[in-house]
């Protein structure tokens, strides 16, 4: 019987240490991400880059020409990315002549794009792409999510993680 509770014991213990470190390896992960998260700035496309030509996978998303015409605020959102939730409630509680003005690229898988673009409010332009798609060379390389751009006649004028962080520009 002793040795029975002292079996229970044991692996009363060892579960408690596997919890322990499954702890610290969580707060060890989040440290990462958050420090990934505040440290953006290398991501960020240059102002002033043009726009290098692109062909559109969907054919009610920004188009070359009109990047290279007009004035837009372009956001990449991707299905797999925590933050871009936030740039979506940004996006919901836009005021309508901002979304007049508003194109969006949601990357990622068809099947889960489609069921992230339906949540978007009506925005101007609204584009599903592949993450390999080279459209998100054309934005001088699209490598952090979100990804918030103003452009206007083709070039980057300002970029950010977040609607706000260019909207008033």
């Amino acid at each position: 019987m002793w040795i029975l509770a002292v079996l229970v014991g044991l692996a009363l213990l060892l579960v408690l240490v596997a919890l322990a470190l499954l702890g610290a390896v969580m707060r060890r992960l989040k440290a990462i991400e958050d420090r990934h998260r505040a440290d953006t700035s290398g991501y960020l496309p240059t102002p002033s880059t043009p726009i290098a030509s692109y062909a559109a996978a969907s054919p009610t998303a920004l188009s070359y020409a009109e990047a290279t015409t007009g004035r837009w605020i372009v956001a990449f959102l991707s299905t797999e990315c925590h933050a871009c939730e936030a740039v979506l409630d940004e996006i919901r509680a836009a005021p309508a002549p901002l979304l007049a003005e508003c194109a969006v690229f949601v990357v990622g898988p068809p099947d889960r794009a489609t069921a992230f673009a339906a949540r978007l409010p009506r925005v101007a332009r609204l584009g599903i792409e592949s993450p390999d798609a080279q459209l998100l060379d054309s934005f001088d390389g699209v490598r952090v999510f979100p990804l918030v751009l103003r452009i206007d006649s083709g070039r980057i004028m300002t970029s950010a993680t977040t609607l706000a962080g260019v909207a008033g520009r």
